[in-house]
């Protein structure tokens, strides 16, 4: 009975190494997270807006584009969807060319990354008196 006891809490014990030894060993390659680029100065651009207005909605853009290490925006690599997004990708790429990013970080040094934004403008009333 005892030698049964002992091989069965040799066995749980070595199970229990195992483990512990498996699960360090996942923790131990993983790399830093990447930090988004993040944007440090840019124009103003020349929106176009909507001509039909619905729902008040002027312009609702998502904007997003890869940054190389440099944060150099790589234009080739643009996507402008949403409200207006025909009319104002021209608008977008002149502001890119204006715009200055830091470029994604992980542990400390640039790598290459995507940059998002969304541009939201919707049309209000007031009635005045």
């Amino acid at each position: 009975m005892q030698s049964v006891l002992a091989r069965k809490a040799a066995f749980f014990g070595s199970l229990l190494i195992v483990t512990a030894c498996a699960s360090a060993g996942k923790g131990a390659n993983l790399s830093p997270a990447v930090q988004p680029p993040v944007l440090l100065s840019s124009g103003i651009p020349n929106w176009r807006y909507a001509e039909n207005v619905r729902n008040g909605t002027l312009l609702d853009l998502r904007i997003e584009v890869n940054l190389d290490a440099a944060g150099q925006p790589i234009l080739e690599t643009l996507k402008v969807t949403g409200v207006g997004a025909m009319d104002n990708r021209g608008a977008v790429i002149a502001w890119l060319h204006t715009a200055r990013f830091r470029p994604a970080q992980q542990g400390g040094q640039p790598v290459p990354g995507v940059y998002r934004r969304r541009v939201a403008v919707k049309a209000t009333t007031q009635r005045v008196g």
